[in-house]
């Protein structure tokens, strides 16, 4: 063996390794459920439904980001974090309307192998875990996303208010 071939072989392994370890196993409902990488196709597909939902946020910033904090919210009182998460996954879903639940339910089915008509029936606590698993892996999409949103988030609302 030569050492570009032994480079490229390590360089494949490599990222196999990477792929797999992206996966990530959870239970929904009782079942379980492996939540994948998105690819590339299935990013450039959600991509496209972002512009309604871009300006959504953008237009109320403060109540999405207060929400996503509710969200990730985690401490030592377990009924208490239900209940503050759930508080910030509906303050989300009022935010985003009906086309952003389309696009989190896609992001579910495209992440997951679960169907629409099994999403429907996770229930919220089980849906704000299992948004929380795609999220972290497929902290690059979102990281990507949110960098592009933060600098029109944080601009102020005046400035906002004339670019709509």
């Amino acid at each position: 063996r030569n050492i570009i071939g032994g480079d490229i072989e390590m360089a494949d392994a490599k990222e196999e390794l990477e792929v797999l370890l992206a996966d990530k196993e959870v239970t929904v409902n009782g079942n379980k459920v492996v939540v994948k990488r998105l690819s590339f196709l299935d990013t450039l597909r959600l991509t496209q439904h972002l512009s309604g939902i871009v300006t959504r946020i953008i237009n109320d910033a403060d109540t999405f980001s207060s929400a996503l904090t509710k969200i990730m919210y985690k401490s030592d009182n377990a009924e208490t974090d239900a209940i503050i998460r759930a508080n910030g996954l509906l303050e989300v879903i009022n935010s985003l309307g009906e086309e952003g639940i389309e696009f989190l339910t896609d992001i579910i089915i495209k992440s997951t192998s679960l169907t629409e008509d099994e999403v429907e029936e996770i229930d919220c606590e089980a849906g704000i875990d299992l948004a929380l698993d795609i999220y972290e892996v497929n902290k690059g999409f979102f990281t990507k996303c949110l960098k592009k949103l933060k600098p029109l988030m944080e601009a102020p609302k005046k400035t906002r208010a004339k670019k709509a």
